[in-house]
């Protein structure tokens, strides 16, 4: 126990301690390495994050001058947080809740020390006032030697904005802190995370690509911080975490696009990097000698449009970055002090064989270190450490690499026994531990010679009890010597869309397995047992096929288990090169091996593409399996998700979260819940609503790569479930909704899972016009009404299945349909009247009004619009009106253009009119809606048109609608 908890602040006097005692500090926390990176805002942070850490190491802060506290930890941090954003100046406060007495330190983006043992009984805390933004490294430890599971926590609290900015003196109008400009939500947002990525700088010497839709809705003229021009997503298309690039490698990132595309890069400095045309009308930017960590990425379009592209990343050239003196061997050797990757598994949990990719090498060379056996190159701290939890029947703990390169293994185990091996596979080592002790077994992964390359470590049990077993008959070599997809291969992801354009993947082809020696699959050549690829193709709507080829140094072969489990073989359909062609490829996992006709390996290249496919109207939904025997699992109220908190001013604009959709729950076996799909059994959200609701409604949506469902489970105990009110994702409008939590499932209607958001907003309640339907999605349940006329209350959409010009396929979505035909604008809301019509022969697709309508055959159903001109916004809002804004009088004027609205507003107190922004009047709900400048903020005013008065509520600097308007003609 510790004499004195409390807090530490060591200054700058650090890095002088730290130069007097160099040689004392090779053992202690090291602020130069990063742990594990976290990235967010004080604003994220209100609700909270926290990490799973192995609390402990091998560093002992007592022998660390210029260090405070005492303990053990690690020298790399546990945790980097980078706090992004702190605008209102909140406190960061950090904590630990450990299963031992654990100790907290942290060193701030100002270089100085904190730390903490005890504040919170056995566990501690740190608050930083108003804390600084930019990188904290933070060490989670125990007060003596053992190491044990602890949870980190960070969160903020308090933070009273920005000091409010005095009006002119003629008006006394409050004037609350002031807003970050609107424009922002609409810029490439850094604090966002892209599609995962992560290759180190040996690995990218081969290039990497992946396909990408180019382009989005964030006009970068509008961004003064950001860089550039053209059109990209606010979130970034990939994040690239660049893990080991010690030659210094030079990082190029190109694009290739079926328009004129750009490039924005932003690195781990913050740094922003931006290309337009390095390339014709293709962007490329080349950073040298690149830093690790992570790189956000955007592919965007000079114009407004978007397109397929595929992104690559490369590297070039390259030079040894000389390296500081070094102390003699101890600091040249493996260090079992330090701690690895945290892998925890029992010996029963090993008799399945677990793999975990890792880069094989380091600069530390085994040859020199005299207490250490074998030879190779290794990193200083392990690259795992194995906790073996349990091994009550004395299993053998089996250590291996499959590896790129020739490969070696290094362990120390609970003992304090060094084991080594290099080549007990060919060129890969393996370690068997007979009837393993249980405990920490610290694990390194080398080389045999200096270079460094992609291996997978396999760890699995053997045997049971030791007593002696009688002899066995010998068993058939068959299960060892054939392919087996059980295992996995390199992961991908892709759906048919991005496959237009071929997508590549360096591979070394060839292995040990003798193909021919396998009567269940087809070929002959040597591959691994593992599958070298595992391909998710995650959705083929117009019934593509795949094209897989490969492009080998030597003969190659390629073997591939489709998603239907059929085997298929190719030996020199391209002269030594394979090739398969999948027709009408179906959604699911493709398992792919690429071997050699010889016994030799070879450098190669994998290349996939999707191929043919005719767009077709959505499927009818494929009804779910016979439910398995086992007891049924259903939606659990009572369970809690991820906590989210939204006070009913938040939800007067959009709110969005991601999550993965889809679970192991099939919803068709509970009878008690209504819906189909399937469903994790703990809510995805549990969603606070606070404030007063009354004269709203809450609408609930779900968007995703896939066929999303949703369910949702209200404070008053309601169930309510949808498919597919818009399009293919999902909707849930909750009248009269209460405040209190809603739980809220994120669903697939099949058994896949895939990406999706979460989308909430409240909408005020209007009157009801009787003869304007809502937006039905499409129009197939009108079919039987061909000739008659309907109108419908839409909003131009942006995205939507669409067949047809003039005269669509009923099953097109209409809010698509009426921005193509010139009705609406993608946002805009309206009434259109249709006709319904018989089915015809053709329909004629065309590009027009920014939208995209594809070609058709006989479709037994369709429609046409009426009116042949888009509908005006409407008129009843336009002109001068007596206002009255937190009881101050004025004269507001609104006018419409045929294009857009203009207005001004004079208050009596001040005079002169004053122009305002961001006009907007919907004719179908009646609001109103406009931006007042003020100095130093902005005011934004909203109100509903009923009954010829507008009455509604403003804002001040983002606060709440807390300020009553009305205005009369």
């Amino acid at each position: 126990m510790s004499p004195t908890p409390g807090l530490f602040v060591i200054r700058a006097l650090t890095a002088m301690l730290f130069s007097l005692v160099a040689g004392a500090a090779l053992g202690c926390p090291n602020p130069n390495a990063n742990g594990q990176m976290v990235s967010a805002s004080s604003q994220q942070l209100t609700s909270g994050l926290s990490r799973s850490i192995t609390a402990g190491g091998g560093q002992d802060l007592g022998a660390c001058p210029g260090v405070p506290g005492q303990g053990r930890v690690a020298v790399q941090p546990d945790v980097t947080l980078n706090l992004t954003h702190n605008a209102p100046g909140r406190a960061l406060v950090l904590s630990v809740n450990g299963q031992c007495d654990t100790v907290l330190l942290v060193r701030g983006p100002n270089g100085q020390w904190l730390f903490n043992d005890d504040s919170n009984g056995l566990d501690p805390e740190i608050t930083i006032p108003a804390a600084a933004t930019g990188e904290y490294d933070i060490w989670v430890g125990t007060f003596g030697a053992q190491l044990c599971g602890s949870t980190l926590s960070a969160r903020t609290t308090g933070g009273g904005g920005l000091p409010q900015l005095p009006l002119p003196p003629q008006l006394p109008l409050p004037l609350p802190p002031v807003l970050q400009p609107p424009q922002l939500v609409l810029c490439p947002n850094p604090n966002l995370n892209g599609q995962g990525l992560s290759y180190s700088g040996q690995q990218l010497w081969t290039p990497q690509s992946h396909g990408v839709t180019a382009g989005g809705n964030a006009d970068l003229a509008n961004c003064a911080s950001v860089p550039g021009h053209g059109h990209v997503a606010v979130q970034p298309d990939f994040t690239l975490n660049f893990t080991h690039n010690l030659p210094g490698y030079d990082l190029e990132f190109r694009v290739a696009g079926q328009c004129d595309t750009v490039l924005l890069v932003r690195g781990p400095n913050g740094q922003w990097s931006y290309n337009d045309d390095s390339n014709g009308v293709n962007p490329a930017i080349r950073l040298s000698h690149a830093a690790t960590g992570a790189y956000d990425v955007w592919v965007g379009t000079f114009g407004a449009q978007t397109c397929a592209a595929t992104f690559t990343a490369e590297t070039f050239g390259g030079q040894v970055i000389p390296q500081p003196p070094q102390p003699p061997q101890p600091a040249a050797c493996p260090d079992p002090g330090q701690n690895g990757q945290m892998l925890v598994y029992s010996s029963q949990q090993l008799t399945t064989a677990h793999s975990h990719g890792v880069t094989a090498g380091g600069a530390l060379d085994l040859g020199a270190c005299g207490s250490v056996p074998g030879h190779g190159h290794i990193v200083q701290g392990p690259d795992f450490t194995l906790n073996l939890t349990h091994n009550a029947p004395g299993r053998d703990l089996r250590l291996r690499v499959n590896g790129q390169c020739d490969t070696v293994l290094l362990v120390n185990g609970p003992n304090g026994q060094w084991s080594y091996n290099d080549d007990s596979d060919g060129l890969n080592p393996g370690l068997v531990i007979p009837a393993a002790q249980t405990g920490l077994y610290d694990i390194w992964v080398g080389t045999f010679g200096a270079q460094t390359c992609p291996a997978t470590l396999i760890a699995d049990t053997l045997g049971n009890a030791p007593p002696p077993q009688p002899p066995q008959p010998p068993q058939p070599p068959q299960p060892a010597l054939c392919p087996d997809y059980h295992l996995p291969g390199q992961l991908l992801t892709y759906s048919a869309a991005q496959l237009g354009l071929p997508q590549t993947q360096g591979v070394i082809a060839g292995g040990t397995l003798d193909l021919a020696a396998c009567g269940v699959v087809p070929g002959h050549g040597h591959i691994i047992q593992a599958p070298d690829f595992s391909m998710n193709l995650t959705a083929n709507p117009q019934g593509a096929g795949l094209r897989v080829t490969v492009n080998g140094a030597c003969d190659t072969v390629l073997l591939i288990n489709d998603a239907l489990g059929q085997w298929h073989y190719n030996d020199d359909s391209n002269g030594l090169n394979p090739a398969i062609d999948l027709p009408q490829a179906a959604v699911g996992q493709y398992d792919i091996w690429v071997g050699t006709f010889g016994t030799q390996t070879c450098q190669a290249t994998m290349a996939v593409q999707a191929i043919g496919g005719q767009p077709v109207p959505p499927p009818a939904p494929v009804p779910p399996p016979p439910p398995p025997p086992q007891p049924v699992t259903c939606p659990d109220p009572a369970a809690s998700g991820q906590a989210i908190t939204l006070t009913a001013a938040d939800l007067m604009t959009q709110r969005s979260f991601g999550v993965v959709a889809g679970g192991n729950v099939d919803l068709a076996q509970c009878a008690a819940v209504p819906g189909h799909g399937h469903v994790i059994q703990a809510p995805d959200f549990s969603l606070n609503v606070t404030g007063d609701l009354s004269g709203y409604t809450l609408e609930l949506g779900l968007d995703g790569s896939c066929d999303p469902v949703m369910l949702v489970y209200s404070p008053r105990g309601v169930w309510s479930f949808n498919d597919d009110a818009a399009d293919l994702n999902s909707r849930v409008i909750l009248e009269q909704p209460s405040a209190g939590v809603y739980d809220v499932w994120a669903g697939t209607f099949g058994a896949q899972t895939c990406q999706a958001t979460l989308l909430a907003q409240l909408h005020p309640v209007v009157a009801a016009d009787p003869d304007v339907l809502p937006d039905p999605g499409g129009l197939t349940g009108y079919r039987d009404r061909v000739g008659q006329t309907f109108r419908f209350g839409v909003t131009g959409a942006e995205t939507g299945s669409l067949w047809g010009t003039g005269t669509y396929t009923d099953d097109s979505r209409l809010a698509r349909a009426a921005v193509h035909a010139g009705l609406l604008h993608v946002g805009q809301s309206g009434v259109v009247t249709v006709q319904i019509l018989p089915g015809q022969d053709s329909y004629q697709g065309s590009d027009q009004n920014g939208a995209h309508s594809a070609s058709y055959g006989r479709w037994n159903g369709s429609y046409a619009f009426v009116d042949g001109a888009a509908p005006t916004p409407g008129l009843a809002a336009a002109g001068t009106w007596q206002i009255s804004a937190n009881a101050f009088p004025g004269v507001l004027t609104l006018s419409w253009d045929g294009t857009e609205w203009q207005g001004t507003l004079a208050f009596e107190a001040l005079g002169a009119p004053e122009p305002l922004q961001d006009i907007s009047y919907d004719p179908v709900t009646g609001i109103v809606q406009f931006t007042r400048a003020i100095p130093g903020a902005v005011q934004i005013y909203r109100g509903t048109l009923t009954d010829g008065q507008i009455n509604g509520m403003f804002n001040q600097g983002g606060g709440d609608f807390v300020y009553p308007w009305s205005a009369m003609p």
